[in-house]
């Protein structure tokens, strides 16, 4: 398994983690242009599903330097719960977000 870090106010500092819960704070869509209300389940638009290449080493972390958009591109289920699949745009990095209740149904059964 990998080790996940977080950061601390000490940027010599590490330690580990599973996830960073980031703050909540409203952002602009890269693809659709609609406002956002950020955190940690929903970093993409509910309408369109498209994200952005903020994490790094773990969800949360935003330490990624690529910040490029990233397409949803296939759905999957973990105990019974939806997750959206997302490829960036710029170095085709993988990663997996839970659905938020808001996320467009229709969508994401057209992903799968």
């Amino acid at each position: 398994m990998k080790t996940k870090y977080t950061r601390s106010d000490n940027p010599d500092s590490v330690k580990q983690a599973n996830f960073i819960v980031p703050e909540k704070e409203k952002y602009v869509c890269g693809h659709c242009g609609e406002t956002v209300d950020g955190g940690r389940y929903n970093n993409h638009r509910p309408s369109c599903l498209w994200s952005k290449h903020l994490d790094r080493d773990v969800p949360g972390d935003r330490a990624s330097e690529c910040q490029a958009l990233m397409e949803s591109v296939g759905v999957l289920q973990k105990k019974g719960k939806w997750r959206i699949v997302h490829q960036c745009t710029a170095c085709e990095t993988h990663t997996v977000t839970n659905c938020a209740p808001e996320d467009d149904i229709d969508l994401i059964i057209g992903l799968s």
